[in-house]
């Protein structure tokens, strides 16, 4: 059923006939999934990936495959504190506190990389940025601190970002290679990070003007740097010029379409069993627009060889829900500056006992 609707519907370019497919597979996949553990399963640690580079003659690391769990493992149990060992002998303390240790070794791994064969040139794409070119965001962040951070390691990065269809701006920033801290470049030509905006048919929002002028910028910035190593993409943003740019490219997805579509679907049966309340034409034209989109990342999904999440539920997601092969999806949590956030064991005693909270109670 699922391959003769979606067949109709890329026949007549109907995208009613792709969700209706869809809903099919909500309902054979979604309704009564089981939920996901509050920890990732034990001694499942993974590497991130670094891509090749094309004029490093020492081979590229090789992706890490993620070490299926044993089934009971995986079923739900109840949380245990750090410190209480499971049946495997392995704690959720202890496989991440693991894992963080592999990308230690990894990042270890790196330096030594770019000390033999010099830093990269990275070429990265987001859709939005922080103030003053865009607005607050989690993906914004995500951005800004790991390019800043690539920055402040000596790598050279160039950002390509929404703009207006006038008026588009380049930011060029010296890092501090402590703090991460931006400051205007004194010098752009010599400055490690910059973020162009690219000129969109509305600031903020993807279009074909804005694919277009990825390519044409990108091969700008190519010519002028002498070549760009590797590309990162955060979500689609450079994901439909991919072929076209010729470059290693790694995606970091926030979220999954898929997952927004069977949300919008709960929520649409919920309604109708609690309240007897149908779907209107507005959650029918939502519903359409969402098909479209989940269609859409199918295909990236299969464009991109690397596939970088940011927790385990989106990891699960994209090999669960999306179908995409375990050894091309790596986990890497979101980081913390530890020369901004550091323990304070003077605010510590004071802190928990305001709040009510002793000495070796857990705290979800």
């Amino acid at each position: 059923s699922v391959l003769y609707w979606w067949r109709i519907g890329m026949l007549r370019r109907n995208a009613t006939c792709i969700v209706a497919a869809l809903i099919i597979v909500a309902a054979s996949q979604f309704w009564q999934r089981p939920m996901r553990g509050a920890c990732p399963p034990p001694a499942v640690a993974v590497r991130p990936v670094v891509p090749p580079v094309n004029d490093v003659a020492s081979p590229s690391p090789a992706p890490m495959r993620r070490t299926p769990a044993p089934e009971d493992v995986r079923r739900l149990a109840t949380p245990k504190a750090p410190a209480a060992v499971n049946a495997d002998g392995d704690s959720c303390y202890e496989s991440t506190r693991q894992q963080y240790l592999e990308y230690d070794a990894y990042a270890q791994r790196g330096r030594k990389l770019r000390e033999a064969h010099g830093p990269l040139r990275i070429i990265a794409f987001s859709r939005l940025w922080v103030p003053p070119l865009h607005g607050t965001g989690g993906m914004q962040y995500h951005a800004l601190h790991l390019y800043s951070q690539l920055a402040a390691e000596g790598h050279l990065v160039h950002v390509l970002v929404t703009g207006g269809p006038s008026g588009h701006k380049t930011l060029s920033f010296d890092v501090d290679s402590t703090s991460l801290e931006l400051t205007t470049a004194r010098d752009p030509a010599k400055a490690r990070l910059s973020v162009h905006q690219v000129p969109s048919d509305k600031n903020g929002e993807y279009s074909e003007t804005w694919f277009d002028g990825l390519l044409l910028k990108t091969r700008e910035l190519n010519a002028s740097v002498g070549g760009f190593h590797v590309a990162h993409s955060e979500s689609w943003a450079g994901v439909p010029n991919a072929y076209l740019l010729g470059l290693p490219m790694a995606v970091t997805w926030h979220g999954s379409m898929l997952d927004w579509f069977r949300n919008e679907m709960n929520l649409i049966v919920h309604n109708f069993r609690m309240k007897g309340k149908m779907p209107g034409e507005h959650i029918a034209g939502r519903m359409k627009s969402l098909g479209a989109s989940v269609a859409y990342e199918a295909y990236m999904l299969l464009t991109v060889p690397h596939h970088i999440v940011i927790s385990d539920s989106a990891a699960d997601d994209l090999k669960e829900l999306n179908l995409v092969e375990a050894d091309r999806v790596h986990l890497i949590y979101n980081g913390v500056n530890p020369s901004n956030f550091k323990p304070n064991p003077a605010a510590r005693g004071p802190f928990l006992q305001r709040h009510g909270v002793r000495d070796g109670d857990d705290v979800f």
